[in-house]
């Protein structure tokens, strides 16, 4: 991806209500909407999250150790979080309005108030904190260490009611087949 630019492509499919993207000949399933220069953001950007309703898309710009926010009304960057150690997953939680980062040097997860971007929170993980999920049932949020950890298992790491990592990571853990999360948990006592 181009260092100076985020290519912001959209799914347009209205107008071709029987496209679908296995199909061989469906005509450009993807169309490029706008380009959204981020100038000063340096280096490789890694996993995206996205507040629908607020019309934000959040970038970890890991080269960078930083998080973009881009408002999509209006096609431009309008805040940054600086200090951040290599920030990879990203989860966005609508319903608090909370930003969690995975931040794969020191192996954080940095939780963020996403109206005025004041860090709440710091959660030790251990090593390489590289992808997060949340679980809007349960309100819990996974994280998954990165290539260089010896697992590659998914960790139960937060309870959002306490946002205090839950299990210790032996007692906890999610394998990702493709699309469905399937989870073990035990607690230690």
């Amino acid at each position: 991806m181009n260092k100076t630019a985020l290519v912001v492509l959209l799914l347009s499919l209205t107008g071709a209500p029987n496209v679908s993207l296995g199909q061989s000949g469906a005509s450009e399933p993807l169309k490029l909407e706008t380009t959204i220069p981020m100038a000063e953001v340096q280096g490789r950007i890694d996993h995206l999250s996205i507040d629908v309703k607020g019309q934000r898309l959040f970038v970890a710009a890991l080269g960078n150790n930083s998080l973009e926010v881009i408002d999509l009304r209006e096609n431009k960057r309008v805040h940054t979080i600086n200090g951040l150690a290599e920030p990879q997953g990203i989860a966005y939680i609508p319903s608090m309005n909370r930003l969690l980062v995975a931040n794969g040097k020191d192996g954080s997860v940095r939780v963020f108030d996403a109206g005025s971007w004041k860090m709440l929170k710091s959660i030790s993980y251990g090593d390489d904190a590289d992808n997060l999920r949340h679980d809007p049932s349960s309100g819990h949020i996974w994280v998954k260490k990165g290539r260089n950890s010896q697992t590659s298992n998914w960790m139960l790491i937060l309870s959002r009611s306490s946002w205090r990592r839950m299990d210790r990571e032996s007692s906890s853990t999610c394998q990702d087949p493709g699309r469905s999360l399937l989870c073990t948990v035990r607690r230690e006592r």
